[in-house]
């Protein structure tokens, strides 16, 4: 028979006061501990929870079904960044210029190398660019679109 390795890990972390055992669930003590156990987790780890919390979304939420798809994908998926598109064009509705961008350059991100890439992209800068004091901003790490791409401005005034 083989033991749970992590039968004692829970009672430590009680013990040492990082979480409560409350009614068979885990309450973390601290409000930044979701965010370090979240961080300092693999992606493989992330990926299982984002799926696990897909099954949780209401139908009803397709805003937070994109995000946890898009958080569960590494690789790109036309699907998931059209989906994550739609997600960006209600708060940018409702003048939610950075939530929107930042939709929008997640599904840059996971758009194959090409115009769709190139569009979002551009559209996730130019709604950066509307928030000054905002925290965020498109971040640089995205792969550059490899020469012109046909059909695409080149700038917007």
């Amino acid at each position: 028979m083989c033991e749970d390795p992590d039968r004692h890990v829970l009672p430590e972390a009680e013990e040492a006061g990082l979480v409560r055992l409350e009614s068979g669930r885990v309450a973390l003590r601290h409000p930044l501990m979701p965010s370090a156990v979240y961080g300092s987790a693999s992606f493989a780890a992330r990926r299982v929870v984002h799926h696990l919390a897909l099954a949780q979304v209401p139908s009803g939420d397709p805003d937070r079904r994109a995000w946890h798809m898009a958080a569960a994908k590494l690789v790109p998926d036309e699907a998931i960044a059209a989906t994550l598109e739609e997600t960006a064009g209600r708060p940018r509705r409702r003048g939610g210029d950075r939530v929107a961008a930042e939709a929008l350059e997640r599904a840059a991100e996971l758009s194959p190398e090409g115009r769709q890439r190139a569009r979002r992209l551009l559209d996730a800068i130019e709604l950066a660019g509307r928030c000054p004091h905002a925290p965020h901003r498109v971040r640089t790490r995205l792969h550059p679109v490899r020469g012109p791409v046909p059909g695409t401005p080149r700038a917007r005034t």
